[in-house]
């Protein structure tokens, strides 16, 4: 079954004797796909790219150029998988309201080790004092004491 959708951006990538084809794909184009984001889903030389542990993998332009980066080095294909170090028991601050213009922090221990969004950003189980257990953002925490 051919492909129906456009792409937003096309790159061949020819390095050493090899030639990949890069295409990227809008997030908006998916029935699944997170929408207004600015992320994009990549399919080279005709296979779409997929991350460890994720059905779909979602990448930023800042990930898409690593990842041409990188084929230059003569590694091609690999999403960018660095992950903080963030185990199960970590000492976090976490955002947990805002009164005003002023933000309130709550310090909370992680509830597990880190997740891998449909997004590509990296998530953690935490529990707060009046929200419960939820999933946030590594981005959006500061990390105070890493578990060992």
């Amino acid at each position: 079954m051919s492909e129906n959708r456009k792409p937003f951006a096309s790159i061949l990538l020819k390095t050493a004797g090899k030639t990949v084809k890069f295409e990227a794909f809008p997030s908006e184009l998916f029935p699944d796909g997170p929408t207004g984001t600015g992320l994009y889903r990549l399919r080279m030389d005709g296979r779409w790219l997929d991350c460890k542990g994720c059905k779909y993998c979602y990448m930023d332009m800042d990930e898409i150029g690593e990842m041409l980066a990188a084929g230059l080095q003569g590694i091609v294909g690999q999403p960018r998988t660095e992950q903080p170090a963030l185990p199960r028991g970590s000492l976090v601050r976490v955002p947990s309201r805002k009164i005003g213009d002023k933000q309130y922090y709550e310090k909370v221990r992680t509830s597990s080790d880190l997740l891998r969004g449909q997004d590509g950003h990296h998530y953690v189980l935490v529990t707060l004092y009046r929200w419960g257990t939820r999933l946030v953002r590594v981005d959006d925490i500061g990390i105070i004491e890493v578990a060992q």
